[in-house]
């Protein structure tokens, strides 16, 4: 039986591939919420491994990072997060920072999704500095 007025949340983004870093904003928020959906998106301006080779390895990453009392669901789109958002009811987004550089990425974008979703709440959570060096790009890389 599903629980009513569950309290979710979405941590959307390319996750090419998800890390250490990513768990980390996760965890910062874990207590908070009910049921955590980790969507997986494609980028049009990022060259990503396929979303089912990502869904894969967020699939084993979760499996060796156990958590109690909160679900968490692995979504895949291609198309507009707000809509995959509407579809899963989810009315609260979250999102990582670790510079001012993505701060003001992460501002912009949060503007954009508000075109199509005004009610869309935004958490916007720092990394902890021993996350700050983190990024799927350089993972890529080694």
């Amino acid at each position: 039986m599903k629980k009513k007025n569950q309290n979710k949340i979405a941590f959307v983004g390319s996750f090419d591939y998800f890390h250490e870093g990513h768990w980390d904003i996760v965890l910062q928020v874990l207590d908070q919420y009910d049921v955590i959906y980790i969507i997986i998106a494609n980028n049009p301006q990022k060259q990503s491994h396929s979303l089912q080779a990502r869904k894969d390895y967020l699939k084993n990453f979760l499996q060796s990072h156990p958590v109690a009392h909160t679900k968490i669901y692995i979504k895949t789109t291609s198309g507009l997060t707000t809509s995959i958002l509407k579809k899963l009811h989810v009315n609260e987004i979250l999102r990582g920072y670790r510079d001012t550089t993505d701060q003001i990425y992460e501002d912009q974008l949060y503007a954009t999704y508000l075109t199509t979703m005004p009610t869309l709440k935004r958490v916007l959570v720092a990394s902890r500095p021993a996350y700050v060096n983190y990024a799927s790009s350089k993972l890529k890389q080694e």
